[in-house]
């Protein structure tokens, strides 16, 4: 409670503010189990990365914030930034107009690079819908050879 006026009253100013927190490993429940599962009463749990601030603090953040990111590490060993829901991770994306790609789509990652400079160019151009994943380009072009 401490925090909540603050942190509401700068929200409403118009300041951007960058919360940068600790993530957990949970089990949540999945969304519309049941109506999927018939009669079942059991309830279907995945585990998913979500952000580890304690009841209240998530409470506030959950309703006011417009982005929540997760950044990890692929298999590969490539950092990402990812700003959608997956199955990994609870991120979420309400900048209206902003981290889309060419066509319109939404991204969902963003690539983190070999440096903090390439991690912030990425953002930045992410945020003004600048921003090319690699990884799906390449994709596309190998895709469209196929046909």
């Amino acid at each position: 409670r401490e925090f909540r006026g603050p942190f509401i009253r700068l929200n409403n100013a118009g300041v951007s503010i960058v919360i940068v927190c600790h993530s957990e490993i949970r089990d949540v429940p999945v969304r519309n189990w049941h109506a999927h599962a018939g009669d079942s009463k059991d309830e279907k749990t995945v585990q998913k990365m979500k952000i580890q601030l304690g009841g209240q603090p998530t409470r506030l953040f959950d309703a006011t914030v417009d982005v929540v990111g997760y950044y990890q590490k692929d298999r590969e060993g490539k950092r990402w930034l990812y700003i959608q829901d997956t199955e990994l991770c609870d991120g979420k994306n309400r900048a209206d107009g902003h981290f889309v790609d060419a066509d319109g789509i939404p991204l969902s990652r963003i690539d983190m690079g070999i440096s903090p400079k390439e991690a912030f160019k990425n953002l930045h151009n992410a945020f003004y819908n600048r921003y090319v994943d690699k990884s799906r380009t390449a994709t596309k072009r190998t895709r469209s050879r196929s046909q």
